[in-house]
């Protein structure tokens, strides 16, 4: 595990649901988990499988969203992650 996965797994679980969301058949990163197009994703669902944000897109958290046991989520530096409590 890398240095900041370590650090970011440490977050509070607070924090961490607030800013984390998941992603489902229907989420804009796919049942596949590859990634989308580079522009803007909502994240509605929990990450219940591995998952890669990548820095070319903005991902808007909408609610409260968890990483599930044995859920990875890789950001990569510079993504822009913001959040949507509606």
């Amino acid at each position: 595990m890398t240095d900041f996965l370590r650090v970011f797994s440490r977050i509070s679980p607070a924090i961490l649901a607030a800013t984390i969301v998941g992603c489902a058949s229907d989420d804009p990163l796919g049942p596949g988990g590859g990634g989308i197009e580079p522009g803007d994703a909502t994240i509605t669902t929990d990450i219940t499988a591995s998952r890669t944000f990548y820095a070319d897109t903005t991902y808007t958290l909408s609610g409260f969203i968890k990483v599930a046991n044995n859920a990875t989520l890789t950001i990569q530096p510079g993504t822009k992650i913001v959040g949507d409590f509606d």
